[in-house]
């Protein structure tokens, strides 16, 4: 108080006493003095020699003599501002913490160990639709979101209780108060006691829903591709690095009557369809080494299937290309060694490619009939006419009449005999004609 032992002795405890908490230790001292209370026990404020106050816890006993009369009061008082203080830091924290956990951006509740739930946050409530009403013991909320208290559950809560670090719950499918189910990882924090004792316990999730229908939508599209590639009868292989097959479609290889099983874990090069030859194998290793380097390499190649049966893979392919320049030749040869003016044009009435008895007939050079040029060839009373009536000699099919001017200048009436070629379900692709 700031006042000497000597100067407090001529002092009346109202003296030093914040002028607004006298009445109340007035009517304290009356109780005590009539005998409705042994002692009072309370805070109050003191004022101190300098005029400042603080507060005390203050204890006052009625002392009484052999006669039962008030004989004298004996207090103890208690300078409390520094638990003042640490309360007020205290509750100042506990407001910050409140206003972290309510607003955190992950769902969060905050249970004691007697199973009652002391606060939700927004997120929780927000993706559940649960709010602390809803659940206000730990088993309502997992008796909604589980639609059972599995009976492991209590041992392990209590667990999490006694633990001194954070705890991983792992993942629980939870459903929401719309009937959602959602897949939450949970983790769980031990905290102090509350005031009353008891246990404190935070539980906080990530919603990993998203991400769980994420990677489910990969594998099904994983089977689904994987599926498609097992059945081409093309030969598709995954290898690694340093050449071995790690994973190959099974139509080919069944086709070929090769177990996966054979040739999976193998170098490429020494599976079964590149025994047969030492160059071979050379050149596919040197082709692998290529490509760890990050070389692109096409290239067609013989391998050994079924038995000692060499397959070619694009065989029939060349085949038909070598068949169609065969083709394409002799037509070429047949146009040159007959006598009429035979020219071939697309679908369009555009000239294809070189056309020698047109040229030698017009006196057109190549340039000259090139596309829709080769109606400059046509009598300048016949262009317009051979042009609107082309499309009809398509469906029709019949011969058409031009007038075509000779190189000589003269202009000579033609029968144009027109074969057109079309695939059934086609558009016509082009049109042979004679002169």
């Amino acid at each position: 108080t700031g006042y000497l032992a000597q100067e407090l002795t001529e002092l009346m405890p109202a003296d030093i006493t914040y002028i607004e908490d006298r009445a109340f230790d007035n009517e304290s001292h009356q109780c005590l003095l009539r005998g409705d209370i042994q002692q009072h026990d309370r805070e109050k404020r003191y004022r101190r020699k300098d005029g400042t106050t603080f507060r005390a816890h203050a204890n006052a006993t009625l002392l009484r003599d052999a006669n039962g009369q008030p004989d004298r009061t004996m207090a103890v008082i208690q300078d409390i501002t520094q638990r003042k203080i640490s309360q007020q830091a205290l509750e100042k924290s506990g407001q910050q913490f409140y206003q972290v956990m309510v607003n955190v951006a992950v769902p969060a509740i905050l249970h004691a160990d007697d199973g009652m739930v002391l606060l939700v946050n927004h997120m929780w409530t927000h993706i559940t639709g649960y709010r602390i009403e809803d659940i206000p013991k730990l088993a309502d909320w997992i008796q909604k979101a589980c639609g059972e208290y599995p009976a492991h559950t209590k041992e392990q809560i209590e667990h999490f209780f006694n633990a001194n670090i954070r705890q991983d719950n792992g993942e629980w499918t939870v459903t929401t108060a719309t009937g959602e189910q959602r897949v939450w990882h949970f983790s769980s924090t031990p905290l102090s006691r509350d005031l009353s004792g008891r246990r404190l316990l935070i539980s906080t999730a990530f919603d990993i829903t998203a991400q769980k229908r994420a990677a489910q939508a990969l594998i099904e599209s994983q089977q689904f591709t994987r599926s498609i590639v097992d059945n081409l009868f093309t030969f598709v292989g995954e290898l690694m690095p340093d050449g071995i097959l790690i994973e190959a479609n099974r139509a080919p290889l069944q086709a070929a009557g090769i177990a996966a099983s054979d040739v999976l874990g193998t170098k490429f090069w020494d599976c079964h369809w590149g025994s047969y030859s030492t160059q071979m194998q050379a050149q596919v290793r040197n082709w692998c080494d290529q490509i760890a380097n990050g070389d692109f390499i096409r290239s067609d190649v013989q391998a050994r299937m079924a038995g000692e049966l060499l397959f070619n893979d694009v065989s029939l392919q060349k085949g038909a290309e070598q068949k169609l320049i065969e083709s394409e030749k002799r037509l070429r040869m047949a146009t040159t060694a007959v006598s009429d003016v035979v020219w071939t044009n697309d679908s369009d009435g555009l000239m294809q490619g070189e056309q020698s008895g047109w040229g030698k007939f017009t006196g057109q050079s190549h340039e000259d009939y090139q596309g829709l040029e080769w109606s400059r060839a046509i009598h300048p009373d016949d262009v317009q006419r051979t042009i609107d009536d082309w499309k009809n000699e398509q469906s029709q099919a019949s011969p058409a009449f031009s007038g075509i001017q000779h190189i000589a200048g003269n202009c000579m009436q033609q029968k144009s005999k027109n074969a057109w070629r079309k695939p059934a379900k086609i558009k016509f692709q082009a049109i042979t004609g004679s002169s």
